[in-house]
């Protein structure tokens, strides 16, 4: 299973071919820096634990399973965030949430940062199964997102037995009971 950044690095690495086949692109460090970063993370309240993530590893044309890394048509993460949380956003996206991927048609926000409370901590947004938008927390970081996406991703792919228990295992080693609920319904909807 995928614990670590390293090892969801590693799994995708292995299927590179296979991803690449299919039009996508894979997790990977960055190798050209993000121009106009600072720009962006100011104009939308981006936080550390998100900023630093797409500083360092390349998110567009990647999707970890049914997660979408930089959702839309826009090549650059940061056409992708502007247009999300500018003109197209989604008005069932909570004030307090910026739009930085998706699940199929549902929304992954990460806690709006300002000088006094950047915490980066990542929900889901569902907006399709419930009238309104259900916001369920998933991750204390973007990074530990990341983990938890890649090991579901892995773990459906592998066709593991129990595969829900085997994501809520691991969200409950990396956060808490609310994080395990999260990830229940999402791999009840992959599984």
């Amino acid at each position: 299973m995928v614990k670590t950044i390293t090892e969801a690095l590693e799994y995708y690495s292995s299927r590179e071919q296979v991803i690449r086949s299919f039009g996508g692109a894979i997790l990977k460090e960055r190798v050209n820096p993000l121009v106009e970063l600072d720009q962006v993370v100011r104009g939308l309240g981006l936080s550390r634990s998100y900023t630093d993530f797409v500083s360092q590893y390349q998110v567009e044309g990647v999707s970890l399973g049914f997660f979408d890394l930089c959702p839309g048509d826009n090549v650059s993460v940061l056409d992708s965030l502007r247009a999300l949380n500018g003109q197209f956003q989604n008005p069932l996206l909570p004030d307090n949430l910026v739009n930085v991927a998706s699940f199929e048609a549902d929304i992954v926000g990460i806690a709006k940062a300002s000088p006094y409370h950047g915490d980066g901590s990542v929900y889901f947004v569902d907006i399709t199964t419930a009238p309104g938008a259900r916001v369920r927390p998933l991750a204390s970081t973007f990074e530990n997102f990341i983990v938890l996406a890649s090991a579901l991703d892995k773990i459906v792919v592998e066709e593991t037995d129990n595969p829900t228990s085997a994501i809520i295992e691991l969200a409950l080693e990396v956060g808490s009971d609310d994080y395990a609920e999260s990830w229940r319904h999402i791999a009840g909807m992959v599984a």
